[in-house]
């Protein structure tokens, strides 16, 4: 698996990111500081973490449904590249917000060292990276 870091998103990024979302049209926007990597397997884009550095907080990390228990471990691989690149900005404290009742993803982020600090006024459970 090669992680690789973008800029900017090109149209095929943009199309395999699609198809990870299972065809929505989700079109993330990265800003000029944003941290925006893709986990590439055999060609593809297998998933993506986007973080922006100035408010500390993780914006989206998806795995494409394939490898999201596989021993491949692309989320982990995600995850940590990002908060690398987030500790180099600076960053000392990560947040995320995640839809309150996806077990799924906070258990995910709970088995990387973060833990539930809230739920934001709009129902959402805030996460952050334990110290």
């Amino acid at each position: 698996m090669d992680i690789k870091r973008h800029k900017k998103i090109s149209t095929d990024t943009l199309t395999a990111i699609q198809e990870i979302h299972g065809g929505s049209n989700v079109d993330p926007e990265i800003k000029e500081n944003d941290i925006f990597y893709t986990a590439v397997i055999n060609g593809n884009i297998v998933g993506y973490v986007h973080a922006r550095p100035e408010i500390a907080h993780i914006l989206a990390i998806y795995v494409h449904k394939e490898y999201q228990k596989s021993n491949v471990k692309v989320g982990r691989s995600l995850l940590l590249e990002c908060i690398n690149s987030l500790a180099e900005n600076g960053v000392k404290e990560i947040h995320a917000g995640v839809e309150s009742g996806n077990e799924k993803v906070i258990g995910f982020f709970e088995k990387n060292n973060f833990e539930i600090s809230g739920v934001s006024k709009n129902g959402f459970t805030l996460i952050k990276l334990k110290a």
